[in-house]
């Protein structure tokens, strides 16, 4: 199993009380899957994402992860540097040679597209292809495993379905191991092999719903629509209640 969570806890102590982000999260993902995690906002999807990432200790519980792993949250680029050395900041920290360095930024400036766009600066750019830029240098250090936290969150709702497109192309390219949170459904759906539903207080894990339909997948077809409607039973939303925090 590429990543084991076993029965994981974690407590913090804010104002002298102590409260529980996660209690007993049990979770396995496979190298190459794409895995969504989808909650309310307080449900520890985060605390889990960086718990797995090492940026954060457990408090009971063991975890084990592929030993390369990069964390994406947001675009992270330098203004100063162009397309390319944005790309190529990552490689600069390993014992590769400036020709190898150069051979592999060009190679991941053809996957996202924007090659032409090479000595670009960030802010010429739109906000689909800064993140583009963004998710080429996380993957040319070859991580086994990506976690991105709502990564597409800031983008309007076109760019949004067309960087899920971009995201699942590479990903079916290099087949790298994702795990995204997001709070939007239809992505969740769209884009994963499996859904792991988290309920808060404490986090836990409520539900994990394997997505079964063939890619590319048609968001208005009776399958999609079939699965919105059970996630949006397992967290209790009705006709009458809809999800204030959720994007449909």
């Amino acid at each position: 199993m590429f990543v084991k969570v076993d029965n994981v806890s974690k407590t913090f102590e804010q104002n002298g009380a102590f409260f529980h982000a996660l209690r007993d999260v049990n979770l396995e993902i496979e190298k190459g899957e794409f895995v969504c995690l989808l909650g309310p906002s307080g449900c520890g999807k985060t605390t889990l994402l960086n718990i797995l990432a090492g940026f954060e200790p457990v408090f009971d519980g063991t975890v084990s992860v592929g030993s390369s792993v990069t964390i994406f949250q947001n675009f992270g680029l330098l203004p100063w540097r162009t397309v390319r050395r944005n790309i190529e900041l990552g490689l600069e920290t390993k014992k590769l040679s400036k020709q190898e360095i150069r051979g592999t930024s060009d190679e991941y400036l053809e996957l996202v597209g924007l090659k032409s766009f090479a000595n670009h600066y960030p802010h010429q750019l739109s906000g689909g292809m800064r993140q583009r830029v963004a998710i080429a240098g996380a993957l040319a250090i070859h991580p086994e495993i990506i976690f991105m936290d709502e990564p597409l969150g800031a983008l309007d709702s076109f760019t949004r379905m067309q960087m899920q497109d971009e995201i699942l192309r590479i990903w079916e390219k290099r087949k790298t191991t994702i795990m995204l949170i997001t709070h939007d459904i239809d992505e969740a759906i769209y884009l994963s092999d499996r859904i792991v539903i988290m309920s808060p207080r404490p986090g836990k894990i409520q539900e994990i719903l394997n997505v079964s339909m063939p890619r590319p997948r048609e968001r208005n077809l009776p399958e999609f629509l079939n699965m919105r409607a059970k996630i949006l039973e397992i967290l209790h939303f009705t006709k009458e209640q809809q999800p204030p925090d959720y994007y449909l």
